[in-house]
This record gives C-alpha cells, structure tokens and sequence, in this order.
C-alpha cells in the first residue's frame, strides 16, 4: 500500500509540475501530445464498446478511427492553438491604440524631465512608463488557464507513459532480479494498475509513438526521409560502379608490386585484392559528390521550405509517408507476434494484448493475419520434442 502512495505522490507530483509550466509556457507553446494521445486512447476504447469483436471490420474500424482521431486532433489542436495566437495579438493591438494617448502623455513628460534635468521626477515618470503594457485580455488569460490543464495532462501522460513503459519491460523481459523485487511486485498487484495501467498502458506507447511520427514527418517532411535514402542510392551505385571500374582495369601491375607475397602463394586471392583495393580508391573518390550531397541538399530543401505552400505539402506528404510506414511496422509486428501466442513464452504479452483495444488490432484481430499464418518462424521458435 506504501507503494501505492508513493507512486499515486509522484504522478500528482508531476501533473503538478506540467501544470505549473503550463501557466508560464501557455497553451499556445504546448504540443498536446499527451492530450492528443489520451483522447485517441479513450475513443479506440468506446469504438471497441459499440463495435462487437466478431466484425469482420473491426479490427479495420479501430485502427482507422484511432489513427484518424489522432490526425484530427493534432490538426484541430494546431488551428486552435493558431486560432488563440490570432485572437491574443488583436487583444494586444486594440490594447494598444487604447493606450496610445496615455503613453503618449507620459513619454512627453519623461522627455521633459530629462530635459529639466530632474532624475526623481524621471526614475518615477519611468517606472509609470514601464507599466504601461499591452494587454491580452480575456485570450491572455484563457491561454494560461488552458495551459496550466494541458500542461497538467501533458506531464501526467509522459511520465505515466515512461511508468508504464518500464513495467511492461519488467514483465516482459524474465528477467528475475527485477520481478521478485518487493517495490515491482506491489507496483504490479496495485488495483491502479491491474484494472487501468495494464489495460491502457500499450494503447498509450502505440498511440503515443503514431502521435510523434506525425508531428515529426510534418515538421521534417517528405524530402528529410528521401535525403538519406538518396545518399544510400548514390552510395550503393557508386560502389557498384567502382567494382565495375576496378573489373575493367588491368590490375596486373599492383599484384607483382604491392602484394607480390600475396600473388606468390595464391594468384586469385592477389587478384580480387587488388580489385578491391582499386575499388576502395575510385569510390573514395566519388565521396567527392555524395558528401556535398548529403551536406547541401537538407539545407536546399530547407531555403525550400520557406515557401508556406512548399512546406505543406513536403509536410503533409512527410506525416503520410511516416504513418504508414509506422502502421506498416506494427501490422508486420502484430502478425508475426500472433503466430507465436500458443507459444509459452508469450504468455504474459499475450495476456496484456487481450486487455488492449488498439494494440490488439495488431495483434489478435491483425486484418491482415492470413499473410502471416504459415511464417516458418513459429517451428524455428516452438520447442522440439
């Protein structure tokens, strides 16, 4: 039960924390991570209520609504956030045409003390000055109430998630030392975790690593994920094209010279080593082109970006591209995961996948399982009898 005190403490700890760098950071610098993530969460888990597991859409319907609902928030929560920004520098500009005339007024004074050479009467006219600010008003102060609530969610999702996170690993993993310690296992047996954690805690890492995959590819873009797989085709090419090279050259004269030992004892072996080392030399030499390449072309793509239209699509494609590699990774994850559940050693993720919805349309409901049913990984993995 101590435990449990304790860890319910720190959660509220850190929700405190969020909340508190909420107020100073406003809603507006927030990400909504943590808000976007426990949403999508919680409408995966009324999908799954109203919709009977036997579907034949069922597994197609969580997925979709659940990554749906988490590109649609993390939109609705950028407009809005856009939305809230527009409002506070109209607060702030009215604001300060309504102050016009009063600073005007004291700016005049200020100048006339300074003129009358009267410090006093300056340093007090300066401090009036001062407070003079230009108010947000109602915005200004909704964005710092809005921010000490989701800055609150935000701390409380991150670190539940990093909580949860370590004690699945701790399940997971067999390893002894860690699941016969006294703290884990009341950690473990709590009511907080056995009838919220483990029902949850897989949907929020799932959900929470598609949230970052859209947010990052539309931050990054298409083109930041094509660069790299660029630099490894001209690589690959020029590598290629450099053994071609070596092949085509007479490499006679590097035999009897510098490996003149090696061609004594074994003609062949001298023969493909000076092939190799005049392939290493021209592709060094081709380094000339991939390096700049790899260098100039994120930062030409980025003057790019600077055109707003540029940066929409490179940014739309960039989320689109990350998702559904993401999603491509968890459904080849989920089915081969599912051919080995009869497995013991499965066991126990097995029994945690069954108490998730999302993780489990990966997993037990997989709408593409017949593509992963005969993998010969099960008989490699099965004990022999």
């Amino acid at each position: 039960m101590t435990v449990t005190i304790i860890f319910i403490i720190a959660i509220s700890v850190a929700a405190t924390i969020g909340a508190v760098i909420g107020i100073f950071k406003k809603a507006t610098g927030l990400p909504f991570w943590g808000v976007t993530v426990l949403l999508s969460v919680l409408i995966s888990w009324l999908v799954a209520k109203f919709v009977p597991a036997d579907n034949g859409l069922y597994s197609w319907l969580v997925l979709g609504v659940t990554v749906g609902s988490a590109v649609l928030l993390t939109l609705f929560f950028n407009g809005f956030k856009a939305f809230i920004n527009k409002r506070i520098k109209r607060a702030e500009e009215y604001s300060h045409y309504k102050n016009a005339d009063e600073v005007a007024e004291v700016e005049e004074s200020v100048l006339n003390a300074v003129d009358s050479k009267d410090k006093r009467k300056y340093r007090k006219l300066a401090k009036k000055r001062r407070k003079i600010k230009d108010s947000s008003g109602f915005w200004g102060f909704f964005n710092r109430f809005l921010g000490f609530i989701v800055g609150g969610v935000e701390w409380l999702v991150a670190v539940g998630s990093i909580i949860c996170a370590l004690l699945l690993f701790v399940e997971f993993s067999g390893i002894t030392l860690l699941q016969e310690n006294e703290i884990v296992i009341e950690l473990l047996a709590s009511s907080a975790w056995v009838n919220l954690g483990s029902k949850f805690a897989i949907d929020m890492l799932l959900v929470g690593t598609i949230v970052i995959a859209l947010k990052t590819g539309f931050k990054k873009g298409i083109f930041f994920l094509i660069t790299p797989i660029v630099v490894l085709a001209m690589l690959g090419g020029f590598g290629y094209t450099s053994w071609v090279i070596a092949s085509a050259i007479d490499c006679s004269g590097l035999q009897t010279g510098l490996l003149a030992k090696l061609n004594e004892t074994n003609a062949d072996a001298a023969a493909i080593t000076a092939k190799v080392i005049v392939t290493v030399i021209i592709f060094l030499f081709s380094l000339v082109i991939v390096i700049p390449t790899g260098i100039f072309l994120p930062k030409l793509i980025d003057k790019y970006r600077d055109n707003d239209a540029f940066y929409v699509i490179d940014g739309v494609l960039g989320a689109v591209v990350s998702l559904a590699l993401l999603l491509a990774i968890y459904i080849a994850l989920g089915g081969i995961a599912y051919t080995l559940s009869d497995l013991s050693f499965m066991a126990k993720f097995t029994s945690y996948e069954k108490q998730s919805v999302f993780a489990n349309a990966f997993y037990g409901y997989n709408p593409l399982a017949d593509m992963f049913a005969n993998l010969p990984i099960h008989d490699w993995l099965a004990p022999q009898s």
